[in-house]
């Protein structure tokens, strides 16, 4: 690989057990005008074929020995890197022809500059609903921060040779994927580094998510050490997943369990069926998507035992019109998902089960007693939803109505979790103090 001597760029990927992708990901990175001065795979005890589609590359290939985690790997390709620039890419990403283009002329063009960082583009490899979610959340939150950033990130992420190795690289006690790059990015603001976001930087995303990973990722892998961080550095800036209406998010959402426990404690099914048979209607589309997934049998499960317990909750409660209009919903939403194919019906069933949706909500809302608690509720539903409605649109330019909608219950969810992980967080850094960061795993 050549490259022009004003700026010379170092690609470094760390890898493992990363065959499913790597080489659609060394595929892409040949296909970058110009190219990098040379890549550099660093492998991190992987079990399956990394290391023979690496080999198959004009890459430089290292080795940790053993897993040691992201931030070794990344630490040991930076100490061989010729390059001025050190790019950190993820495995599972693929770069557009002018991604490793944009950084060099970054860097060029500023000779201020210390670090810069991209973003996901905006449409995400895997096309089920909740890989689309996920990934166009992140993307979204990237495009909507500030220019300045104070964090550091490796998905798509440069910075100058020097300027990593006086901040003395990755802190090497993550020992698995989390917040090593946003920690090095809190060293690099701390010290007053000039560090750039740039959403025109692209990368397109691989991963496929699950409900278990996006949980187990968020709370685990990026919550609770994040919160601790936040504690040990003294720093909470208004940006990126930390921005003032994020925050206000997590205690509406808080809120809004908070009110829903106590009135279903008080007036148990007629207060839970109209908020279950709401939120039924809502994930009709994930469930169905689910239902014709071959792979997603503990998913096709739960639907079988979230439906039994409805419906015999609506059997108690003597209300059959709830569950009429759940199974009316899933029908049509298992219509739409049969004719996926067949873009004029895909749109025409998208409408229909759009307009079924709100007149079900009607219904359902005329049919509910009016409490205090049910206006409460609904009050800080729609607070809520306004605090967020500029990414709701951006969803819906992207998925359409129906997935839209679909995704404010996992947006719920997300804050929910999030709140929680920051509890244990605080919780975690009391508890060590004076200890280095850990992760749980």
């Amino acid at each position: 690989m050549t490259d022009e001597p004003s700026v010379r760029v170092s690609v470094i990927i760390p890898t493992y057990n990363a065959s499913a992708h790597l080489r659609r990901c060394l595929v892409c990175l040949q296909g970058c005008t110009p190219q990098p001065l040379e890549c550099i795979v660093v492998d991190d005890g992987s079990t399956d074929d990394t290391v023979e589609i690496a080999r198959s590359f004009s890459v430089r290939l290292l080795s940790t020995g053993d897993r040691s985690g992201p931030a070794v790997a990344r630490n040991l390709g930076a100490a061989e890197a010729r390059g001025d620039v050190l790019v950190f890419l993820d495995s599972d990403v693929l770069v557009h022809p002018d991604t490793i283009e944009r950084i060099r002329t970054a860097f060029r063009d500023d000779a201020e500059l210390d670090a810069i960082i991209g973003s996901y583009d905006e449409a995400p490899a895997y096309r089920d609903f909740l890989s689309q979610y996920r990934n166009l959340m992140h993307r979204y939150v990237h495009r909507e921060g500030s220019r300045r950033a104070s964090t550091f990130w490796t998905g798509c992420g440069a910075i100058r040779r020097e300027v990593f190795r006086q901040a003395g690289g990755f802190e090497a006690a993550y020992r698995r994927p989390a917040i090593e790059d946003i920690e090095l990015g809190y060293r690099l603001a701390r010290t007053g580094r000039k560090i750039l976001l740039d959403p025109e930087i692209q990368v397109k995303h691989c991963k496929r998510w699950t409900l278990s990973s996006m949980v187990r990722t968020d709370v685990l892998d990026r919550g609770i050490p994040w919160t601790v961080l936040i504690f040990q550095s003294g720093r909470m800036p208004n940006d990126l997943n930390l921005q003032w209406h994020q925050r206000a998010s997590v205690v509406l959402v808080l809120a809004i369990v908070l009110v829903a426990l106590i009135a279903s404690f008080f007036h148990r099914g007629k207060f839970l069926e109209p908020l279950l048979t709401i939120l039924f209607l809502i994930l009709g589309p994930y469930w169905m998507e689910a239902a014709f997934d071959r792979t997603a049998k503990s998913l096709r499960v739960a639907l079988a035992v979230a439906f039994a317990s409805f419906g015999s909750l609506a059997w108690w409660m003597k209300e059959p019109t709830f569950l009429a209009l759940v199974l009316a919903g899933y029908v049509l939403f298992a219509g739409r998902q049969i004719v996926s194919n067949r873009r004029r019906f895909f749109i025409a069933l998208g409408w229909i089960c759009g307009a079924y949706l709100l007149i079900a909500s009607l219904v359902v809302f005329l049919q509910n007693e009016r409490r205090p608690a049910t206006l409460v509720f609904i009050g800080l539903v729609f607070v809520l939803l306004a605090l967020n409605l500029r990414f709701y649109l951006f969803l819906y330019r992207h998925l359409g109505k129906l997935c839209m909608i679909t995704a404010i219950p996992f947006h719920m969810l997300y804050f929910l979790y999030s709140g929680a992980a920051f509890l244990l967080g605080v919780l975690q850094f009391y508890r060590h103090r004076h200890a280095r960061p850990q992760i749980s795993s």
